[in-house]
């Protein structure tokens, strides 16, 4: 006790000395009780810190704290993902909005050529609707020197892809997964249904085993080469970038995707970088409208929608044109866009596609629906196109935009979407499109 007293004494005077009188309304009530031993020293410590949080002073102190605080977190993950590899060159997304009670997939890839001499892997993670929000690839002949001449084989690198996604899938925040590749030899193992008697691949498969049991849930899904494009894109694009130092950075493996870029993650340095737009103008079949059906002084409601089967894969648009007065289809169509494109290449397929459709009918007042939020931020100009892949896109969807004399947007959900849903599984169904031409 005697300590005590000298201790808070010393306190009190330095603080009377620098003018900080609301912290002496802290030292008061334990002075002015150290000597009553008997009575309830909890009740005055309680108040004695009510009344120095309530001080002006301690609002500043602690918005200060909680700005450093969130610096150091944020610090501290980006230390921890490039942990992960510092060889990986990826696309983050942000922590924030993965969500721990969501299903996400791992589309993971190795392959490895020329005698192994070129090993890659890649890694594609998508949420539960299918979106892609992250990519990573890596080039498995970097490391350090005492392993410069370390050879994989391909199903090491499959090894290497799905340990590498797993640990950027849980520093990301996600809980529950489903990992998916085409490497069958590696499935059955993980499965149990084959053992691993390879040394290297054991432990591989040990630390895959270890880390999986980190997760709420975890499953292991077999899918075919066709479903994996992206994941086995990524690999081959690892072995590209050999001698490519410059962009194994911290900063390049720490960089998050931006909501403006909203998951439309293709690798800008890869080969989907050059892909080109749709350049014909659609223009409707006269047998799938009425022409006298439509009137300039009317309002009329276009919804489009588009998927990718694969992410990127196969791909088409639906689009829809409604009377907004009775609601009432005015025409429909749908279009087949290929192999090798994204749900965001898709969802912008129909939409430009139904803006150019309207524009040959006659329609000069639109409300253009969609369920795809980030589309329409960027039509709206709300989020950036940052993405070359999506910017031509971008360009003529605007371009279209500016011959209407009135043009309002309309995020709705996906069940309100249905009809040009429906539309843009039956162009990737039959692989062809319909309701227009292209001239």
């Amino acid at each position: 006790r005697p300590f005590l007293m000298t201790l808070i004494f010393s306190a009190s005077r330095v603080c009377q000395s620098r003018n900080l009188n609301f912290h002496r309304a802290l030292f008061r009530p334990a002075l002015k009780n150290a000597s009553r031993p008997n009575q309830n020293h909890r009740h005055h410590a309680l108040s004695s810190i009510s009344a120095f949080q309530s001080h002006p002073r301690y609002s500043s102190i602690r918005a200060t704290s909680t700005l450093t605080s969130n610096a150091r977190a944020e610090s501290s993950t980006k230390t921890t993902l490039h942990a992960v590899s510092s060889d990986l060159i990826c696309k983050w997304a942000d922590p924030e909005q993965i969500s721990p009670t969501e299903d996400y997939t791992l589309c993971f890839a190795g392959r490895s050529f020329a005698n192994n001499d070129n090993v890659g892997s890649g890694m594609v993670l998508y949420d539960s609707e299918n979106n892609e929000i992250w990519w990573g690839h890596q080039n498995l002949r970097f490391g350090d020197d005492d392993d410069a001449d370390t050879k994989y084989t391909s199903n090491e690198a499959e090894y290497f892809a799905l340990l590498t996604g797993l640990k950027c899938a849980k520093t990301l925040g996600v809980a529950r997964i489903a990992a998916q590749g085409c490497n069958n030899l590696v499935h059955k193992q993980m499965e149990g249904k084959l053992k691993v008697k390879k040394p290297s691949l054991k432990e591989l498969y040990d630390k895959v085993t270890s880390l999986s049991k980190e997760f709420d849930s975890f499953r292991v899904r077999h899918v075919e080469a066709s479903s994996n494009e992206r994941a086995v894109e990524l690999a081959k694009t690892s072995m590209t970038t050999d001698g490519m130092s410059s962009e194994r950075t911290s900063t390049a493996a720490t960089t998050p995707l931006s909501p403006d870029e909203g998951g439309d993650t293709t690798d800008n340095a890869g080969n989907d970088s050059h892909r080109k737009t749709p350049s014909a103008s659609p223009t409707p079949d006269a047998a799938s409208y009425d022409p006298n059906s439509v009137s300039p002084e009317k309002t009329y409601v276009l919804r489009f929608d588009g998927g990718s089967r694969g992410n990127p894969g196969l791909a088409g648009a639906g689009m829809v044109l409604y009377d907004a007065e009775d609601g009432s289809e005015l025409w429909s169509g749908y279009r087949y866009l290929g192999m090798r494109k994204t749900n965001n290449e898709a969802e912008y397929g129909g939409l430009v596609t139904g803006l150019q459709c309207a524009l040959s009918l006659g329609v000069e007042r639109i409300v253009v629906q969609g369920d795809s939020q980030l589309i329409l931020r960027q039509i709206d100009g709300v989020y950036k196109v940052k993405s070359p892949l999506l910017k031509g896109y971008y360009d003529e969807a605007m371009v279209a935009r500016r011959k209407f004399e009135s043009f309002e947007t309309n995020h709705i959900l996906r069940a309100r979407n249905s009809r040009a849903d429906e539309l843009a599984n039956k162009a990737m169904d039959n692989k062809s499109s319909k309701g227009f031409h292209t001239s």
